[in-house]
């Protein structure tokens, strides 16, 4: 299983080498990431973009690398020359100010650090199996941007696999005693859990545009915003309304659903499509960062960015993936008799915990096959009896079930909002 070990740079000389001792084995290094690519793992480094104040000799010449986009590929070239190993680097954006061959000032927000590191995360870690997390480098407030973006990757990796029984990563916190020059240290890794529950990450979908942003705005900047991310804000919720229903459909025990293409149209619902418009939205955000030089200093302002909108958008965008995958598997191609509902949705709910779906499922599958449906408050009947209201469905020859065509927009309706 694929390892990355991961650490905060906090410059780019003065770390003295060492042995660290983790699991009963040895390393040497100046950085326990670097240390511990040598038994195989990837070496993963938070860089943040004040280093730029040790890296170039001037506040111009760090600007012009920040507008390019080309800070990563500085600081990956000053980490092979200063430690004679290569590592993957991760731009982190700076919060603070800064001094070394020019001042900086970063007018920034950790909600931003956080939100942008994650996002850098799903493709940095992509196929990282075990992470080893290192907080013993680096200024405090990036440690903990790391933890908590981290938390959210985590998090991201077991939503992924949750209907597939997937464990997703695993992490720990490597516990670095305080490193005084030469010498031995032993290392502990301890676990970094969080945990993934079967719950659709937003709580709304109705978000517009400009609740990407927190900071104050005037209406014309608001107007210019909104037309900018229209689009991929219209493609994301698209998407996400699709992973809503389907999501719902199993909370709230409404399976036959999930075989009506017309109520959850999986296939048109691309995660990785999603991701794409998510990025894009923040990007657009980005781009409206003010970059300047005066009197030799560099200073950097930022608008603050939604980290809990961008964050849970990723994660339902993760649901979603597992949610495809299931579908694909157990229910494409595949007619929903009775036998066939129980044998695939038990399964399932079992998994997820959802144990009293599976017998209320069962119960209802029998009082169909019974002959009998299910009538009274129409709404409140759907979701009391997993979906099967004797005025929606039909039982077609050969046993299996299906809605009646007119159902299907009714249907949809109340799995997009079930309380409404």
């Amino acid at each position: 299983m694929k390892r990355a070990a991961v650490g905060v740079l906090g410059r780019f000389d003065g770390y003295a080498e060492v042995v660290y001792e983790v699991e009963g084995r040895e390393y040497r290094g100046r950085l326990l990431p670097l240390a511990l690519a040598a038994g195989g793992a990837e070496a993963v480094l938070v860089a943040p973009e004040s280093l730029a104040v040790l890296a170039f000799g001037s506040a111009e010449e760090a600007a012009e690398a920040l507008e390019r986009g080309e800070l990563g590929k500085v600081f990956s070239e000053r980490v092979e020359s200063a430690f004679g190993a290569r590592a993957r680097v991760v731009v982190a954006q700076a919060l603070g100010g800064y001094r070394g061959a020019f001042e900086a000032s970063f007018e920034n927000h950790f909600d931003n650090v956080v939100a942008h590191l994650f996002l850098d995360f799903l493709g940095a870690l992509e196929g990282c199996g075990e992470l080893v997390l290192d907080v013993s480098t680096g200024l405090n407030v990036y440690a903990a941007a790391l933890l908590e973006a981290a938390r959210a990757f985590v998090v991201h990796s077991k939503l992924r696999r949750i209907l597939q029984g997937g464990a997703g990563v695993k992490a720990w916190i490597a516990a670095v005693p305080p490193v005084l020059g030469g010498g031995r240290y032993s290392v502990g890794l301890y676990d970094f859990t969080s945990k993934a529950f079967f719950e659709f990450p937003l709580r709304s979908l109705e978000f517009k545009p400009v609740d990407f942003v927190l900071s104050p705005l005037s209406g014309e900047e608001k107007g210019e915003l909104g037309e900018r991310l229209r689009g991929p804000v219209e493609r994301l919720k698209r998407i996400l309304a699709e992973a809503r229903v389907a999501f719902n459909a199993l909370k709230y025990n409404a399976p036959l659903a999930l075989y009506h293409e017309e109520i959850v149209n999986l296939k048109a619902a691309d995660p990785a499509a999603g991701l794409e418009a998510l990025r894009l939205i923040v990007a657009e955000v980005e781009r409206r960062r003010r970059v300047a030089v005066e009197g030799g200093k560099l200073s950097v302002r930022r608008l603050r960015l939604n980290r809990a909108l961008v964050v849970n958008a990723a994660l339902a965008l993760a649901l979603l993936e597992s949610l495809r995958e299931f579908h694909s598997a157990g229910v494409v191609g595949a007619e929903a008799t009775p036998s066939g509902l129980l044998e695939v949705f038990g399964k399932v709910y079992g998994l997820l915990g959802l144990g009293l779906n599976a017998r209320f499922l069962a119960r209802d599958v029998a009082e169909l096959t019974g002959g009998e449906g299910f009538l009274g408050d129409a709404k409140r009947n759907f979701f009391a009896h997993s979906g099967l209201l004797s005025t929606m469905i039909e039982v077609r020859p050969g046993g299996s079930v299906a809605y009646r065509c007119g159902a299907a927009p009714l249907v949809r309706k109340w799995l997009y909002d079930p309380e409404a």
